[in-house]
């Protein structure tokens, strides 16, 4: 028996759950943090919340038997718990000290600071665990040009593309249209939750929208458009993993964007995805690649195209801390494949602790 799995056995392990962050997902990471704090087992965890502000102070929120109460925006005049006992933690002193007290840090947290690396390169500067990728996987899988770029040395097979800076689009405009078919998808390099992706027919709506991208990141990709079938694929598990049922997007709009993602009801995620069992196998061999090529660990969300018109698989993207809310597809998809919520945390701490 691991000593990770005598520690679950033996003591109520201590985990501090990070959220919120200066992201533009900072809303979503709540959202995700709420569900995640009140499905924990509460038999063999203690559950210690740290809010994250969008100026990034370090709010800690000290009472374990609370629950979060809002999903707004973090900021001074938040109250987030059912309590007054919110407290700053301006030093990394501070932070570290908090923070060593405890078991085990599960980093909640979305897009920049939380996946990108930079919250794990912090971890791992102090020595504590966590649940997920590394700094430098978790680096790669945030940058979509770098995340592309390993797709092509494992040949797998994706859409085509382009990554450049926003300010090379009217220098390679030429390569844009002999390379690449409209229409198209315009994304941040560095993002998540499908913000700031515009869908454009041809170059002069490139030009006119692209202001939307640049909200987010001044690094962009340009991407082919695959007719088809957007599905996804959920993974956990170090060095050996396991893959539940794979999802579905069905959306009756074209693109499933930020708003389709979280409010639209229109939105239907199939969990098992109807697709023919021979996609399914290319798929897990296609995910199962990147995850150990790529050293992923905890868990991921590798995202999938399948073309309608002649059955090709793309590889995506591949997000290292998915979505937790109450509609994201990661914990639905082991719900319906036999495995609850209250069990895949646990699973997770405990590949963290390893």
């Amino acid at each position: 028996m691991k000593k990770s799995e005598r520690n679950l056995m033996n003591k109520k392990i201590k985990v501090a759950i990070l959220f919120g962050g200066q992201s533009p997902e900072h809303s979503i990471s709540i959202i995700s943090a709420i569900n995640i704090m009140n499905s924990f087992d509460s038999k063999i965890f203690e559950v210690y919340p740290y809010a994250i502000t969008t100026t990034n102070r370090w709010l800690s929120l000290n009472s374990t038997k609370k629950k979060l109460t809002t999903n707004k925006k973090i900021n001074h005049h938040t109250q987030i718990l059912d309590s007054h006992l919110n407290e700053y933690l301006d030093t990394k002193d501070q932070i570290t000290n908090e923070l060593s007290s405890l078991d085990i840090v599960f980093p909640c947290i979305h897009g920049k600071y939380g996946e990108d690396g930079q919250i794990q390169k912090f971890l791992e500067s102090i020595n504590i665990k966590y649940v997920g990728s590394n700094s430098a996987a978790s680096t790669i899988c945030y940058d979509k040009s770098l995340t592309k770029a390993y797709f092509k040395k494992l040949k797998i097979p994706q859409t085509k593309y382009l990554a450049m800076d926003v300010s090379e689009i009217k220098k390679l405009e030429l390569n844009i249209t002999n390379e690449l078919s409209f229409p198209c998808y315009v994304k941040p390099a560095r993002g998540g939750s499908s913000l700031g992706i515009i869908r454009v027919e041809n170059m002069m709506e490139i030009y006119k929208n692209i202001h939307h991208v640049t909200k987010i990141d001044t690094k962009i990709i340009i991407e082919q458009e695959v007719t088809g079938k957007e599905i996804e694929c959920s993974v956990i598990g170090n060095g050996k993993i396991e893959f539940a049922k794979i999802g579905e997007i069905k959306n009756p709009n074209k693109f499933y964007d930020f708003e389709h993602k979280y409010a639209n009801k229109e939105v239907e995620l199939l969990i098992p995805a109807k697709i023919k069992n021979n996609n399914k196998e290319k798929i897990f061999i296609y995910a199962k690649n990147a995850y150990e090529a790529m050293k992923l660990s905890g868990l991921a969300r590798i995202d999938f195209f399948i073309d309608e018109s002649n059955n090709n698989i793309f590889i995506n993207e591949i997000n290292t801390m998915p979505g937790f809310t109450q509609k994201s597809l990661f914990p639905l998809a082991w719900n319906k494949s036999g495995l609850n919520t209250k069990d895949l945390l646990t699973k997770l701490i405990n590949y963290g602790m390893e």
